[in-house]
């Protein structure tokens, strides 16, 4: 690769990710030009996994190997694996890169170890899910405290002791549903 076509970083965050049969690649992306790339190779074993957690290992793979880009903020995963998107994306660099037969094995086994990765997912909820929600919400002494201050007011006095006292801090990110009660996240 030469260096006229990578680019300087800039903070827009965006990692494009993809498995193959052999291997995974990762494509770190500002403006839609590369930054830094990343590729490496499936053992044996790896290689039996099923697509979806070949691509859900890319996803790791893509977000550890750039993790001093993206460590601490929003990044933007470009995939197109639809069970994982939803949609269909052509993700030239990333494909060819996951086909790409890397003589190192420097990629720790992810799978069996416990990573946290943080993902926004919106999704529609079934009507038997929200009749779940609600009678589960409806049940919890809590939830229905802390509903009760939203529609009728907090406490002025920090000092006055209700169940709902350490939700209170995030009050305002608080959406009520009849008996529900969503939270909005606002990072």
């Amino acid at each position: 690769m030469k260096s006229p076509c990578l680019k300087y970083f800039n903070g827009n965050k965006a990692v494009s990710v993809d498995a193959s049969k052999n291997g995974l690649g990762a494509v770190f992306l500002q403006d839609g030009q590369p930054v830094a790339y990343g590729t490496v190779s499936l053992t044996q074993t790896q290689q039996r996994y099923a697509q979806i957690e070949k691509e859900l290992m890319a996803l790791i793979y893509g977000l550890e190997h750039f993790y001093y880009y993206t460590y601490g903020g929003i990044v933007t995963v470009q995939t197109d694996n639809k069970p994982i998107l939803g949609l269909r994306k052509n993700l030239v660099i990333a494909d060819a890169l996951s086909r790409a037969q890397s003589t190192t094995d420097n990629f720790v086994e992810v799978l069996g170890q416990e990573a946290t990765v943080r993902i926004n997912l919106l999704t529609q909820a079934s009507p038997t899910k929200w009749e779940e929600i609600a009678s589960l919400t409806g049940d919890d002494s809590e939830i229905q405290d802390v509903l009760l201050h939203i529609n009728n007011g907090w406490p002025q006095k920090k000092k006055k002791k209700i169940a709902a006292q350490p939700f209170g801090i995030f009050k305002k990110n608080y959406i009520p549903q009849k008996k529900e009660l969503f939270a909005e996240n606002n990072d």
